[in-house]
């Protein structure tokens, strides 16, 4: 996929739907160092939301001439996080120079970031700058016969502790390639201001959520000492330093990575229960909008910072997909609309246009005993339009109210002399009833609250209330909204 920014576009993959897990990839590869080692951990953690990208002159994002260093990396960045996830919290995973640009998203959106994970990091952004230990393989296989290009052996041995099949063939499709398809002469460009016009590492306040730094011991690309220098911003971190392991410490120390992990994520979880509930909380409050100037004409609320336009675009995308896929939403839709566009009629003709047009053959009415005459009507109706009719009154079985668990104490005269322990209402019946007669579309005629919303969960057709209970105004419910 694309995502359009204001002056560049950026390709982006996203797996999944739920907590978004933002992937930031070093440099100059692209999204597969990531994909390639995150994607595993999360087939047993199915409510995340992965989103790969590649930056500027990586992989398939093209560089733009506009872009003079990492600041305008930042940015971009920013930008791309406010129209993909806006105002959403997620967590962050870095690697090697992906987690200094990390940094620097964490120094401007900190309160957005809820855990970190810092695999092989860039602490300084310049190789001279680094406290680097010589590279250094400790594993070979020296069986292998596998051909190696001179760039690709050169590389190897200077990111690599272990050289052995798996390491050779994941590196080769997740990190080499990424080489090959860089545009080289954009990122020297760019590597003139490699570094941020700010100090990334002074916090006004530390990182105070899980975070996880992974560090090879042999990691002569980046090394592991720097980043002993930054450990109390982070005073929720996990420090691990793998021996026998490089720059390529996912792919030499898998199983390792993937426990600690998996523990960062556990971590991660238990924060995200006791966190507090925010204002600015995605979760949407529609009713303090004007819908007919946004969403009914397809324009967000930007006064409204939980507009669902703005704030869920992926359940938006969801929505969509399922009334191209579903059977039942796709058809649903397309009578209801059909219905619509006609002329104005009553609930009742509204109600046999719609089953007409869905093929339902079998209506049930589930009634309450009040309303015994409209449900009568509603059934001659029905019958004279063609459709077989099934009615279940409220009051079936005939069984007391505290067979069903009515407190004693609540027993007491009523003004037609009966007790509150007389028969009661038997929604539970009523669907069971229905489901018996494998009805197509079950209608609701006055039952009471929490009677209409028992009988909707347990009814295996689909629901509709013809009328609605409402004891004061002749069951019209809207009537009565200025009490």
């Amino acid at each position: 996929m694309e995502c359009e920014l204001d002056n560049i576009k950026i390709y982006y993959e996203v797996y999944g739907d739920g907590y978004p897990v933002l992937n930031l990839h070093g440099w100059p590869i692209d999204h597969r160092i990531l994909k390639g080692c995150i994607e595993p951990i999360f087939k047993t953690r199915p409510n995340y939301k992965r989103i790969y990208f590649d930056l500027p002159g990586m992989g398939k994002t093209k560089g733009e001439d506009w872009i003079e260093g990492i600041d305008d990396y930042l940015k971009i960045i920013i930008e791309f996080i406010e129209k993909v996830i806006p105002n959403e919290n997620f967590i962050l995973v870095g690697e090697s120079y992906g987690c200094y640009l990390a940094r620097g998203l964490i120094k401007k959106k900190q309160n957005l970031i809820d855990g970190v994970l810092f695999l092989v990091p860039v602490i300084l952004p310049y190789e001279e700058q680094r406290d680097l230990p010589e590279p250094s393989i400790l594993v070979k296989d020296e069986s292998l016969n596998i051909k190696l290009s001179a760039f690709e052996r050169e590389m190897y041995e200077w990111a690599a502790s272990i050289i052995n099949q798996k390491v050779l063939e994941r590196g080769k499709k997740e990190w080499i390639s990424g080489f090959t398809v860089a545009d080289m002469a954009f990122l020297e460009k760019i590597r003139e201001n490699h570094a941020f016009s700010f100090n990334v590492d002074l916090f006004n306040d530390k990182f105070t959520k899980p975070a996880l730094f992974l560090l090879g011991r042999q990691d002569s690309a980046v090394g592991y000492r720097d980043a002993l220098n930054i450990i109390e911003n982070y005073p929720r971190a996990t420090f691990a330093i793998l021996d026998t392991a490089g720059h390529l410490l996912q792919i030499e120390q898998e199983e390792s990575f993937n426990i600690l992990t998996k523990d960062w994520l556990d971590r991660v979880e238990h924060f995200l229960k006791k966190k507090p509930v925010s204002n600015n909380m995605r979760y949407p409050t529609c009713y303090k909008c004007d819908c007919s100037h946004h969403c009914s004409i397809g324009i967000p609320n930007k006064e409204l910072v939980n507009c669902p336009i703005r704030s869920s675009p992926d359940i938006q995308r969801k929505a969509i997909k399922m009334y191209q896929t579903d059977d039942f939403i796709k058809k649903s839709n397309i009578v209801s609309t059909i219905v619509k566009e006609q002329k104005s009629m009553p609930r009742l003709q509204d109600t046999l246009e719609y089953a007409r047009g869905m093929g339902y053959k079998k209506i049930g009415i589930a009634s309450c005993a009040s309303l015994q005459k409209e449900t009568k009507i509603t059934a001659e109706k029905l019958t004279q339009s063609g459709f077989e009719v099934n009615s279940v009154c409220c009051q079936t079985g005939g069984d007391k109210k505290t067979h069903v668990g009515t407190p004693e104490d609540f027993a007491r005269p009523l003004k037609r002399r009966y007790r509150l322990d007389y028969v009661t209402c038997n929604p539970v019946a009523q669907a069971l009833l229905l489901n018996n007669a494998k009805t197509d579309l079950n209608l609701i005629i006055g039952l009471c609250i929490g009677h209409d919303i028992t009988f909707t969960r347990l009814s295996e057709a689909p629901v509709t209330t013809l009328i609605a209970k409402d004891r004061l105004i002749s069951h019209n419910p809207a009537a009565t909204l200025d009490f």
